[in-house]
C-alpha cells in the first residue's frame, strides 16, 4: 500500500429490521447476535484493524450512540467520532467524515464501511481492501467491493461488471450498472448472466475524488461541508445537517458517476439486516434448525428450518413448525414465518399501537 488508510465506519443506523432484539436505543451494529463476545461494530473494527491504525478509524453514528461507541471501541479517539443530530442516509455521512478527514489529511485514503456485516475468509477480503486501496491512491476512482453471489436474493444490491480496469488488478472491472435489490425474476437473470455482483456497500477512494464527486452530483450537500475543520463542533455539524437531504451514496453518486470500479472479492459475506440473514449464517442441525445463543437449551420435535433466539439459560420446546422464527426479547415473544420477517416493522407499530391504548384504558 502507498499510503495509511482512513477506515469510515457508518455505525447510525436504528436496526429496525431486526426488532425486538435490535431498538432505538441499541441497534443492531452494537449487538453480539451470534453470542461470541464481540458486537457488529466491533468486529467490523477488528476486520480493517490490520490496514488501519485506531487513530484512523473515524466513527459516524447518531449523538445518541456516542458513549456506547466509546464503551465499544476505546481504541478508537473520541475525537474521531462523528457525532450526527439526526439520521440523513449515507451521502451526508460520507460528506462529513470525508471534509474532517481531508483537513487532517488532504491526500488520503478512506475506506467506507457499513458495521453491520459479517465475513468469512477475512484474509481474503482483507487482501482485497488493500489491493484497492493502492489502486485508490493513484488513481481518480470511486471503487465499490462487490461479492460473488450464491444466491438470487433480492435484499441485496447488484453491480454489473464491465472490462477489466487495468492488468495490474486483475479483479478491479468498470462498473455497467448499479440495481437495487431487484424483484426475483430479475434477480434469477443476473445470477444466470455470470456478469453480477452483490454490492457489499463498502467503498474504497480518496477523499479528494469522493469530494470531488459530491460536488459534481451532491454540489447542495457538499458545499455545506466544505471548510470544515479537522475537529468540528457540535454546533457545526448540526447546521450542515439541518440543511441535509436524506440520499444515498449509492443513488446520489455511485450510480451517475463514470469513474466507478468494482474490485470482486471471494470472501463470505453477509450483510445482516435480517432474522433470516442471521439463521444463514448460524450453525444448523440435520433438519436445517437453528438456535442462535449459547447457553439456551432447545428441543425440536417435527420441526425443519426453524430458527429459535431466545434469552440464555432458557428451554425452548418446539413442535411441528416448518420454516418459522422464534424470537424472545424482553417482554416480547414473536412466532411467524421466516418469510414474514418484513412485516416486522408493522408488528412492532402494532405493539407500541396496543400499548398506548391498554395506557388509556388503565387510565
Amino acid at each position: 500500500m502507498k499510503a495509511q488508510p482512513y477506515c469510515i465506519l457508518m455505525a447510525g443506523g436504528q436496526g429496525t429490521r431486526l426488532w425486538p432484539a435490535s431498538t432505538a436505543e441499541m441497534p443492531k451494529q452494537f449487538l453480539d447476535p451470534f453470542c461470541i463476545g464481540r458486537t457488529m461494530l466491533q468486529l467490523t473494527f477488528d476486520r480493517f484493524s490490520s490496514v488501519c491504525e485506531p487513530d484512523h478509524f473515524v466513527v459516524v453514528t447518531n449523538r445518541a450512540y456516542f458513549d456506547t461507541v466509546r464503551r465499544q471501541l476505546p481504541e478508537v479517539p473520541a475525537d474521531n467520532i462523528l457525532c450526527e443530530p439526526f439520521r440523513r442516509n449515507t451521502a451526508p455521512c460520507i460528506a462529513l467524515a470525508s471534509a474532517v478527514i481531508r483537513a487532517r489529511d488532504p491526500e488520503a485514503v478512506t475506506i467506507v464501511t457499513p458495521t453491520d456485516h459479517m465475513v468469512t475468509g477475512e484474509h481474503s477480503f482483507v487482501d482485497c481492501i488493500a489491493e484497492v486501496v493502492d489502486f485508490a491512491a493513484g488513481n481518480d476512482a470511486l471503487v465499490a467491493i462487490g461479492i460473488r453471489p450464491t444466491r438470487a436474493d433480492t435484499n441485496y444490491g447488484y453491480i454489473q461488471c464491465g472490462s477489466q480496469a487495468d492488468a495490474r488488478y486483475r479483479s478491479l472491472c468498470k462498473v455497467k450498472t448499479f440495481t437495487e435489490k431487484p424483484n426475483a425474476e430479475m434477480a434469477g437473470i443476473f445470477i444466470e448472466s455470470g456478469d453480477f455482483y452483490w454490492n457489499a456497500g463498502v467503498f474504497v477512494w480518496s477523499v479528494r475524488s469522493a469530494q470531488m464527486a459530491l460536488t459534481k452530483f451532491l454540489p447542495e450537500i457538499q458545499s455545506l461541508f466544505d471548510g470544515m475543520s479537522a475537529h468540528p463542533t457540535a454546533a457545526e455539524i448540526d447546521a450542515a445537517y439541518s440543511e441535509c437531504k436524506n440520499i444515498s451514496i449509492d443513488y446520489g453518486v455511485m450510480e451517475k458517476a463514470r469513474n466507478v470500479f468494482v474490485n470482486i472479492c471471494n470472501a463470505h459475506w453477509t450483510d445482516i439486516g435480517t432474522w433470516p440473514a442471521i439463521y444463514d449464517y448460524s450453525a444448523k442441525d440435520e433438519m436445517q434448525n437453528a438456535v442462535v445463543g449459547r447457553r439456551c437449551s432447545t428441543i425440536f420435535y417435527n420441526t425443519a428450518s426453524t430458527m429459535v433466539c431466545v434469552p440464555d439459560d432458557k428451554y425452548c420446546i418446539v413442535d411441528g413448525l416448518n420454516n418459522y422464527m422464534v424470537i424472545e426479547r424482553d417482554n416480547m415473544l414473536i412466532i411467524c414465518p421466516k418469510n414474514e420477517d418484513g412485516n416486522l416493522l408493522q408488528y412492532a407499530s402494532d405493539v407500541r399501537a396496543e400499548m398506548v391504548e391498554r395506557t388509556q384504558d388503565e387510565r
